[in-house]
């Protein structure tokens, strides 16, 4: 598809867009306001003042595209991945951009007024002279962003980690900056008139405008010695601080990060730990007991059973082998965590990032993933059975080995994903974009994927013994070796499919379009493939005796050497067929088109050529015309009424055969062997007769 092919659509009134793959397209200067593009690939594309005004872009892909100067007023962008794009002077006022990433992003003099950036990656993101009044961005990410003379009037940044920010000049009036990680973070020449600093975080290397006073403000220095008596840390980050000699003394650390910090020789009289995360190096009071006053270690093998967890940062976390089972992960971050081996059997991940997780060899048995994002996870020997996985997002996910059976998989994202020898035995994936994936060995029997799209995907080796694809695409796939006995794909696409060795045994192949397969040394006995297209098919050496292929286009198609012995051939097209050596004893050809077809030719490496068999075959009306039958066996072939005008039947054995009414007008009949044979005219030759050529 392409950019102007969309825009032709768009034109026509269609605005359903939803999982396009747009990358490469121009379409700068173009219309697509409220567009419904959720989930597009639109990478590397150019959008430069595009009208993206209202549209739905939720978890849409960006990367490497230019959006300077667009029009995305209103637009739906949640969890929408813009890595490094040029938003550059693009309008966003009113925009939603709930946890969406943008990391190290180019928003110069973009306007984000009253947008909402609540939980977005604005790390390394540029940000200079930006319109951000009124905006929402709690808890967003702006960790070393260049936001220099950028105005964030009354714009709500509770929470926020503004860590070695560069807010030099920034207007932030009126703004609530409430709890927020301004550690490092460069103020000088700001506007902080009314601004709300209440229990945000700075430390000696923050810098604010002459003659501000941070702890007038109520926010709280982080550093050796300080005083953080009554000070609220709620959820504050503190990792690897160094707070030794501090007072704590009824300090509320809640839910807080500890991890690495130094905490010794402080007062903690009277602190609130209920739920704060610590492991192995942070470092306490001689004798202080962290989990008794109701601490969270985290470690390899810590046991966290039926634990709140919920809305903790655990980025990066090593919980190794840690029992989580029935614990409430909801909302918490586990970005990049190590979780191999842990069990998290009936854990909850409602809002939960799991970007990045090591989730190797994990118990996730009847776990709800519903929803969640697991892009670039490991989940190699995974247990996910019984899992709730609808509209979970494993792109580019290691799947490896993993056990899917009986999970729920509807709207599943498995683009870019390694699903090599996972079980997905019964799996429900009917309608599912699986295309340009490694699903080599793995065992989908009894699985339902009518309508998926397989295109270009490593299926080989796969078990599909008795899977449901009706009208899937298998485009270009890679199914060699794999086993498809009792398979039902009719209608299906299998154009230019490799199913080299392929085990066919009983399909279902009825109006299936395989032009240009490869079914070389296949073995599809007893399969039906009524009405199917195999034009120019390579059957080297199939096996496909007994198989129905009533009225089946095999024109051009290779059968040398196949067993094609009491196959079903009435009324196939195949013309032009090399079928040299080709096995069709007692296969029924009755009104087949056999026109061009050679079966003189045979192997050259082979010391005694194999005759063309066609002993006992039903070729009543069939069109032979123009075929090389030299030297083939005709014994008791039923070549009634048959068309052989021209015919090369040179040193043909007809034994037996009926010819009656058949027109064998300039046919080559040197060397002919008819003993018993019904000539056309009715004649019964009794005794053998070579006839001189015709």
């Amino acid at each position: 598809m392409s950019g102007i092919w969309l825009l032709g659509r768009y034109a026509s009134g269609e605005r359903d867009f939803r999982g396009e793959d747009m990358t490469g397209f121009d379409l700068a200067g173009a219309s697509l306001a409220q567009a419904q593009l959720a989930r597009a690939q639109i990478t590397q594309a150019n959008l430069k003042e595009t009208d993206l005004s209202h549209a739905n872009l939720r978890e849409a892909r960006f990367h490497g595209t230019c959006l300077i100067g667009a029009n995305l007023q209103g637009a739906d962008l949640r969890e929408a991945l813009l890595p490094e794009v040029d938003l550059s002077g693009a309008k966003l006022t009113g925009a939603d951009l709930m946890g969406a990433v943008l990391q190290e992003a180019n928003l110069g003099s973009a306007d984000l007024q009253g947008a909402d950036l609540t939980g977005v990656r604005l790390p390394g993101a540029n940000l200079v002279q930006a319109q951000v009044q009124q905006a929402r961005l709690a808890g967003a990410e702006l960790s070393g962003a260049t936001a220099a003379g950028a105005n964030f009037q009354g714009a709500l940044l509770s929470r926020a980690f503004l860590r070695k920010t560069d807010l030099t000049g920034a207007d932030l009036a009126g703004a609530d900056l409430t709890r927020a990680d301004l550690r490092g973070a460069d103020l000088d020449g700001a506007n902080l008139t009314d601004t709300k600093l209440q229990s945000a975080l700075y430390d000696h290397a923050t810098r604010f405008p002459v003659g501000f006073d941070p702890a007038g403000a109520e926010a709280n220095l982080i550093a050796p010695g300080a005083d953080l008596h009554l000070a609220n840390l709620n959820q504050a980050d503190l990792r690897q601080v160094d707070l030794r000699g501090a007072n704590l003394q009824l300090a509320d650390l809640s839910r807080a990060d500890i991890r690495g910090a130094d905490l010794r020789a402080t007062g903690l009289e009277g602190i609130n730990l209920q739920g704060t995360i610590f492991d192995p190096t942070t470092q306490w009071p001689p004798d202080f007991d962290a989990i008794a006053a109701g601490a969270f270690f985290i470690a390899q093998g810590a046991k966290l059973t039926r634990q709140d967890l919920t809305q903790l940062d655990l980025r990066g976390a090593d919980l190794v082998e840690a029992d989580l089972s029935g614990a409430d992960l909801s909302n918490t971050d586990l970005n990049g965590a190590k979780l191999m081996r842990a069990n998290l059997r009936g854990a909850f991940f409602e809002g939960t990032d799991l970007q990045g997780v090591d989730l190797t060899q994990t118990d996730l048995r009847r776990a709800d993933l519903s929803g969640r994002n697991l892009g670039g996870a490991n989940l190699t020997e995974t247990d996910l059975r019984g899992a709730d996985l609808s509209k979970t997002d494993f792109r580019g996910a290691i799947l490896f080995r993993a056990v899917l059976t009986d999970a729920l998989l509807n709207e599943t994202q498995f683009q870019g994903a390694d699903l090599t020898e996972v079980d997905l035995r019964r799996s429900n994936l009917a309608s599912k974009n699986l295309s340009n994936l490694k699903i080599c060995r793995s065992n989908l029997s009894g699985a339902n994927m009518g309508w998926s799209a397989l295109m270009d995907s490593d299926l080989s080796e796969a078990d599909l013994i008795g899977c449901y694809l009706p009208g899937a695409d298998l485009t270009g796939a890679n199914l060699s070796r794999a086993h498809l006995q009792y398979a039902v794909m009719g209608g299906a696409t299998f154009v230019r499919t490799d199913l080299t060795r392929a085990d066919l045994r009983q399909v279902n192949l009825v109006f299936a379009n395989m032009r240009e397969v490869c079914l070389q040394q296949a073995l599809v006995r007893g399969a039906d493939l009524v009405g199917a297209n195999l034009e120019k098919a390579n059957c080297y050496r199939a096996n496909m005796a007994r198989a129905n292929f009533f009225q089946v286009n095999f024109s051009g198609a290779n059968l040398k050497e196949a067993n094609l012995t009491q196959a079903v051939l009435a009324q196939a097209n195949l013309s032009d067929c090399l079928m040299w050596e080709c096995n069709l004893a007692q296969a029924n050809l009755s009104g087949a088109n056999l026109r061009g077809a050679d079966f003189s030719g045979h192997d050259p490496n082979r010391l005694r050529p194999r005759k063309p068999d066609l002993s006992g075959t039903d070729l009543r009306r069939a069109d032979l015309s123009g075929a090389n039958l030299k030297d083939a066996i005709l014994r008791g072939a039923n070549l009634r009424r048959a068309k052989l005008v021209g015919t090369n039947l040179e040193g043909a054995d007809l034994t037996g055969a009926d010819l009656t009414e058949a027109d064998w007008s300039g046919a080559n009949l040197d060397g002919a062997i008819f003993l018993g044979t019904l000539l056309p005219n009715g004649t019964l030759h009794a005794p053998q007769l070579v006839l001189p050529g015709v």
